[in-house]
């Protein structure tokens, strides 16, 4: 099994698209709610691919990493009071923060501490 498939395998977050644009999408009092919606993305690195992701109302943010020619992984976090998000999941450390303010996310991700990257994402317009 190729390192990139035990890493998407391992992990549950991250990945496509376009985080461009979305620059001040977010709410007038910059919370969770405002910024609720479909997300995407993109993470690079050592494995690279596409994001997709759903932040709900109540603080909830799901994503799912996507490479090509490897099933789609998925999981969830709990976006904090400061817009921290983190996981710690099979030996992938995702950690990231949200703008709340422009609705937009950006963090980076180590597999096993042998390959790490950054991820970024915006909530879809």
């Amino acid at each position: 099994m190729n390192l990139a498939y035990r890493f998407l395998a391992g992990v549950v977050l991250l990945g496509a698209g376009a985080a461009a644009g979305a620059a001040g999408c977010g709410g007038e009092t910059h919370t969770v709610a405002e910024c609720a919606g479909a997300w995407s993305g993109d993470y690079v690195g050592g494995v690279s691919g596409t994001l997709s992701g759903m932040l709900d109302p109540d603080g909830t943010f799901r994503i799912g990493f996507a490479q090509t020619g490897f099933p789609a992984v998925e999981g969830s976090s709990v976006v904090g009071p400061d817009g921290k998000v983190m996981f710690d999941i099979s030996g992938n450390m995702i950690e990231g923060h949200l703008d709340l303010g422009r609705c937009t996310a950006t963090g980076t991700w180590v597999y096993a501490s042998l390959v790490n990257g950054t991820w970024k994402m915006a909530r879809n317009r």
